[in-house]
């Protein structure tokens, strides 16, 4: 399992397959935060299919420029957001609009049940190697 901890985000890669990213609770994402997170992805995976779990769990908001710089991360193939709140709630449906097909985005407010939607689309992947020159 690789794990990276950052000020404003952490990024894990499961031995499954599985990328995880979460930010940090009280964090308002701004486009420049979205760009350097949606860098550092791509420089992580490349251009590699992945399926990720995004925590946004006590994140305050995102401004609408996120949307537009969080659809430049292609290589997402399907798409868990877990909170634990209708705010939470709220701040999914944000993020979910990226994804056109309920199939491949959905929110959850469990995490056992989010690893268990996204398992299949894990099973799909090949093998995800990461550059560790980056890590």
């Amino acid at each position: 399992m690789l794990e990276e901890v950052h000020s404003t985000f952490d990024v894990q890669l499961d031995d499954d397959g599985l990328m995880v990213l979460t930010l940090h609770r009280g964090l308002s994402v701004g486009a420049e935060l979205a760009q350097q997170v949606v860098d550092h992805l791509f420089d992580l995976v490349g251009d590699r299919r992945v399926v990720m779990l995004l925590r946004i769990a006590g994140v305050r908001w995102a401004t609408s420029e996120v949307q537009a710089v969080a659809q430049t991360f292609t290589p997402s193939i399907a798409l868990a957001v877990l909170g634990d709140g209708p705010v939470d709630r709220v701040l999914a449906n944000f993020f979910l609009r990226i994804f056109d097909d309920e199939d491949f985005a959905r929110y959850f407010d469990d995490e056992a049940e989010a690893r268990a939607w996204l398992a299949p689309h894990v099973q799909r992947l090949p093998a995800l190697e990461v550059d560790a020159s980056v890590v």
